[in-house]
């Protein structure tokens, strides 16, 4: 398998870690210090707000917040609770939040490559948030960072630990999808000092370096701690790359024994470049024999009957391997399509069961009475074209303050805020595909050369061509929050009762950028001849390209080119201003003398608003995006109660059981088709189960059953609004935005988590989830809307003296076949659930002996079956499950009073190769995705 990894790389790396080795190590004191771990007396004594690891053993995690949002062991918090602890992070050499979670109970994670919404182009989300974490099937799961909303795939290099709590009951304090909710807990300063520096590299090519020092500058008073991160590696496919920069600053302040202040702040900036993921061809419906011999040779209906089209009056094309050349205009050109039944997927290897014949995606059309054409495919996993267009640039900064008092012998008051700005330039290109073309000119077109000739050099040579855009999004979140917590203490029970109020704005919108000719003919940014279209020829995929960046305006030929905001890209922006104010009163602790009940109990109410600019202003003349204007308001009040409980059988086995709601609250506001804002989607859960702690809490784990159901679950169609946008063209009325609807969605499942330390060398995890999730009473709203006009839109549509009958009777039917397909998919298997997921990790340290300090274990993540669509015949299809394999080992040593340690990881170790199929295509498997190839890391890390 192809890596195209260069040895010079190779050697910058490893000249790099030796610099950095000599730089850093020097001005480190020479002080030898465990790994750090939190120790009882370092936060202010028994506060329910900080949990404890000095308990943890192995990766068994003792206590969490999560649940009840109080500092509680797992064992008594009557809801599923899953915690990834720095020794489990560290063992698997994980990089961000996502890469970790894929190991957490009923959870499929993105990877670096596969992150959001973004089928086509392979990046992260378009959206203010870029973690794509789904538990309990397809369900996603809100993420926190020391239980503030949070939105960046975070890089685990300032991180403690992870703490996944599923459904809502962790909702109590705070909101989220229906699957439950992440919390990082970051690192904070302690009162010892901390000295490590980490060096990494690996086999795609790249190195990572981490730094963690903590100094307490007066005894038990004041600490400070930075954290740094700078890493620069190759994505597995040609040409990705991850670039990441972070530094972390927290302080601990302690004026007095029963006082203390924290304060964090963190700076980053990612600079991501993403391998288009799979090409979609265009040349299906080409016949192999057609050409255009000059601009304009054959019409419009003898190029359709080829398999070809005629481009438009006005294409500027920039081939980006020539860029002073300019926008040419291809006016009346020759293109090749598809056919629409079939749109042919670019594979690496065909699916499985195809009778298509491949031909290579770099190999040139051949011209014959028979079409050799079948299907494209790649060289091997990594190819990729050279591109700047699938790039990430974000910069993101957050600043937090943490004061907890306690106030006699049981009272505890915490007063807490953050605030989280962040700016994301996601640089693409527009449409959601990326497609594979035949140039299919003999000639130039006319008035254009090349070295002189008029003569087409990339005759018949494959092409990519789309219009490059940047989604310009920023976040902006303030939250503060203010808690009371009393302890309440009598023969019978113990109890800690209390208040939490919080206030959020949350601030996000977005703008779209769209490259395009500012010193055209035409003052209008938006017309056609302005329009610029950036062509690479699949050959030429080693060619020098502009870096076209936002805020730079490039002169090609006689063209100005720069990224503009303008009508042509509309709704091209949007603004979103929220605010939820939340009170929240709880009771969690334990009942009768023997403590074998356990309750968490809570209300709370919440109340938001979210306001949304939904009408836009461009300058008459240019088309220059000017201002948004508010134009919609939704207001809400929700309540949300919790009741849960843990009782112990006998000391070893409890059952747990709780009730939960939970409610996603919108950021923007969203219209029905009856034009009314849609409410906050709402849900509830009820789960039951069991947890044992046995052999003196060396096996523990739990075994559970949930049931869930979201009420205002958001649904959209494309071809309803699109078959309703087209009838009231037809009718000469307006059609506002783009509605959307609503469907209740159900989860259910089985979950299983193992912990277990079997001996003091031997530690062991294990989870499986078994996830349902389906759909039912899809698109009410358009339902009631299309009853209301059946009547008015038949009569035209069975008039065959109007002349608009015939395209209303297919607009009819486009809405009846689709509304069908609704109703027939209620209560079935959504897509993309998987029907099981399983992980295990295992670890066996040598605690003495000629092997003392050596370690080595593995690990398997397993995910089955996925639906991805129903055939023809309503059959469902499944894409293929697989298991991939991990494995590490370490070995850790001491010089000169040193700690050091050095590991090697790798993923995937059996370099499994599997397509992830995320569609159908007319009824054919379409979108895939692979998993990323065996990946090595080595890290050294030292302490001093």
């Amino acid at each position: 398998m192809k890596r195209n990894l260069q040895t010079s790389r190779r050697r910058v790396t490893l000249h790099c870690f030796a610099l950095l080795t000599a730089g850093i190590a020097p001005q480190l004191k020479a002080q030898a210090v465990a790994t750090p771990t939190p120790q009882q007396g370092e936060a202010v004594e028994l506060s329910p707000f900080v949990v404890t690891t000095d308990k943890d053993v192995g990766y068994a995690a003792n206590q969490s917040l999560s649940g009840s949002r109080l500092a509680t062991e797992i064992r008594f918090i009557p809801s599923p609770v899953s915690v990834l602890t720095r020794e489990f992070l560290d063992d698997l050499a994980v990089s961000d939040v996502q890469e970790a979670m894929q190991w957490t109970v009923n959870t499929v994670a993105a990877n670096s490559s596969d992150a959001g919404g973004a089928l086509a182009q392979g990046t992260p989300a378009l959206s203010p948030n870029d973690n794509d974490i789904r538990t309990r099937g397809r369900i996603l799961v809100s993420v926190a960072r020391n239980f503030f909303k949070w939105s960046v795939n975070s890089d685990v290099y300032n991180t403690e630990r992870l703490d996944l709590s599923r459904g809502p009951n962790g909702l109590l304090f705070g909101d989220s999808n229906l699957s439950g909710m992440v919390n990082i807990t970051t690192k904070r300063a302690l009162f010892r000092p901390v000295n490590s520096v980490q060096f990494q590299t690996n086999s795609y090519g790249g190195y990572r370096t981490s730094l963690d020092v903590n100094r307490p500058l007066i005894e038990k008073k004041l600490a400070v701690r930075l954290n740094a991160v700078v890493q620069q590696t190759d994505d597995w496919r040609d040409y990705g790359r991850v670039g990441n920069k972070g530094g972390s600053l927290a302080g601990t302040w302690r004026p007095a024994p029963d006082l203390e202040v924290r304060v964090e702040g963190e700076i980053g900036r990612r600079n991501n470049v993403y391998a288009a993921p799979y090409l979609r061809s265009t040349v299906s419906a080409w016949n192999h024999v057609a050409v255009f011999d000059s601009p304009g040779s054959l019409t419009a209906a003898q190029a359709t009957a080829a398999g070809l089209a005629r481009t438009a009056a006005n294409v500027f094309v920039l081939n980006v391997a020539r860029p002073a050349d300019g926008p040419v205009n291809w006016a009346t050109m020759g293109q090749t399509t598809a056919t629409a039944a079939l749109q042919s997927w670019v594979a690496t290897r065909l699916p499985p069961g195809s009778t298509l014949t491949p031909v290579s995606v770099l190999e040139p059309a051949r011209l014959s009475t028979t079409p050799v054409f079948k299907d494209f495919v790649v060289p091997d996993y990594s190819f990729g074209l050279r591109n700047a267009a699938n790039r990430l640039a974000s910069d993101f900064h957050t600043a937090s303050l943490f004061v907890e008092k306690r106030v006699g012998r049981n009272l505890m008051v915490e007063v807490a805020g953050n605030l989280q700005v962040e700016d994301r330039l996601n640089y693409t290109r527009q449409g959601g595909n990326i497609d594979l073309a035949y140039d299919v000119n003999r000639l130039l077109p006319a008035g254009y050369t090349i070295n002189g000739s008029n003569a087409n050099p990339y005759f018949l040579q494959p092409y990519l061509q789309s219009n490059q855009r940047i989604f310009n999004t920023y976040t902006r979140v303030w939250e503060g929050r203010a808690a009371a917590v009393y302890r309440w203490e009598r023969s019978w029970f113990k109890q800690s009762v209390g208040l939490l109020s919080t206030l959020r704005r949350f601030d996000a919108g977005q703008q779209r950028f769209t490259m395009t000719r500012t010193n055209g003919a035409v003052a209008n940014l938006a017309d056609a001849s302005n329009a610029i279209f950036n062509r690479s020829y699949v050959g030429e995929r080693q060619f020098s390209s502009i870096d076209f960046l936002q805020g730079n305006v490039y002169t090609l030929g006689s063209a100005r080119v720069e990224y503009i905001n303008h009508s042509g890209v509309a709704p091209g922006q949007s603004h979103a201003d929220s605010q939820i104010r939340s009170l929240q009163a709880f009771a969690s602790g334990s009942w009768l003398k023997s403590e074998h009940l356990r309750t968490v109990l809570g209300i709370r109410r919440d109340e938001f608003y979210a306001k949304q600019y939904g009408t836009h202003r461009f300058d008459p003349v240019t088309g220059r995006y000017l201002r948004s204007e508010l134009t919609e308001i939704l207001r809400s009040t929700i309540d949300s109660p919790t009741v849960g409980l843990v009782l112990a059988v006998v000391p070893q086995l409890s059952v747990y059981g709780n009730t939960s709601r939970s409610y996603n609250p919108p950021t923007t506001s969203v219209l029905n088709y009856q034009n009314r804002p849609i409410e906050a989607p709402l849900g509830e859960t009820r789960e039951f189960g069991l947890k044992f702690a046995l052999w003196e809490n060396r096996l523990s784990g739990s075994l559970g059953f949930y049931k869930s159901e979201q009420e205002n679950n958001r649904a959209f169609s494309n071809p309803l609004n699109g078959a309703l946008a087209n009838i009231h063209e037809l009718l000469g009325l307006p059609f506002p935005g783009t509605p959307s609807d609503t469907n209740t969605l159900s989860a259910d499942g089985t979950e299983f988590e193992l912990h277990a330390n079997l001996t003091r060398e031997w530690t062991l995890t294990a989870n499986l989830g078994r996830p349902h999730s389906n759909t039912r009473d899809s698109f009410g709203s358009f339902r009631a809307l299309y009853a209301a006009n059946t009547s008015a839109w038949s009569a035209i549509a069975n008039n065959s003296a109007d002349p608009r009958s015939t395209l209303m009777r297919n607009y009819l039917t486009i809405i009846d076949n689709n509304l069908a397909a609704a109703a027939a998919g209620d209560g079935e298997e959504d897509n993309f659930n998987r029907k099981l997921t399983a992980n295990l990790v295992t670890r066996y340290q040598f605690q003495r002996g000629p092997l003392k300090g050596l370690a080595a274990g593995g690990g398997v993540n397993y995910l089955g079956e996925q639906k991805i669509g129903t055939d023809a015949s309503g059959a469902d299809i499944y894409s293929e499950g697989y298991a991939l394999y991990s494995a590490f080992a370490r070995y850790r040593g001491t010089w000169k009073g040193r700690s050091w340690s050095l590991q090697v990881n790798a993923a995937n170790l059996l370099d499994t190769e599997k397509f992830r199929y995320l569609q159908l295509v007319n009824n054919q498997r379409g979108a895939y995705r692979v998993v990323p190839p065996r990946l090595i890391r080595v890290t050294l890390n030292l302490s001093y």
